[in-house]
């Protein structure tokens, strides 16, 4: 069983229940989980599809503050990159492709979320 994708849903559990968006606190906490689940030495095509530039640089930072990341990661700020990359990362990578979603919904609530394309 592959078990990183429940291990990433618990910490999206706690980046959904920042409410308001805390800047701050999203990048301390995907500076935590996110690279800490991409460091553990899965090889995983890592995707985080931000709706707006502020949540793509909360990732970006996040990203860039660890150490030792294996794995493909790219952050795409498009509402329709989606399916784009899931075409890419099943060419390029014969791997587990996992992409976050990062948005929000409308109130100033982040929303997140993952989907596994290995999973039909």
């Amino acid at each position: 069983a592959h078990l990183l994708p429940r291990q990433l849903l618990r910490a999206l559990d706690t980046i959904i229940a920042l409410e308001p968006l805390d800047q701050q606190a999203l990048w301390e906490l995907a500076k935590h989980e996110l690279h800490a689940l991409i460091a553990q030495g899965e090889k995983i095509g890592l995707h985080i599809v931000c709706d707006t530039q502020v949540e793509q640089q909360i990732a970006k930072r996040a990203l860039e503050s660890g150490n030792g990341a294996s794995g493909v990661v790219q952050i795409i700020q498009d509402e329709i990159a989606a399916p784009i990359a899931k075409r890419i990362v099943q060419k390029s990578v014969p791997l587990t492709p996992l992409f976050l979603h990062v948005g929000c919904d409308g109130q100033g609530r982040l929303q997140v979320q993952s989907t596994d394309f290995a999973t039909p």
